[in-house]
């Protein structure tokens, strides 16, 4: 799943980026996540074409698992904190 970062405020994915918010959630939901790319800001050109623009890799064992975290996730881009598991709903 994409989740296109320049759409969301930049407080909000300074938290998503950093590293203890990154393994809170793996922890919380049992997923990998990766950070790759370059930031790319608005009105800046693409990076080169061998270099992504930035982008979470999230590996997990199962399908609900993935979309748990896909949707803390995007409750981080909107809110900006980590919500309980009991809260997340996954579509």
């Amino acid at each position: 799943m994409s989740l296109n970062q320049n759409l969301y405020h930049l407080k909000f994915r300074n938290i998503l980026i950093r590293k203890q918010t990154l393994l809170s959630i793996q922890q919380l939901v049992n997923v990998n996540i990766i950070l790759r790319g370059v930031y790319k800001p608005p009105g800046i050109p693409d990076p080169a074409p061998t270099e992504k623009k930035l982008h979470l890799y999230i590996k997990a064992e199962s399908a609900a698992d993935l979309h748990k975290s896909v949707e803390i996730i995007r409750h981080v881009f909107e809110k900006g904190y980590i919500p309980s598991l009991s809260t997340v709903q996954v579509l």
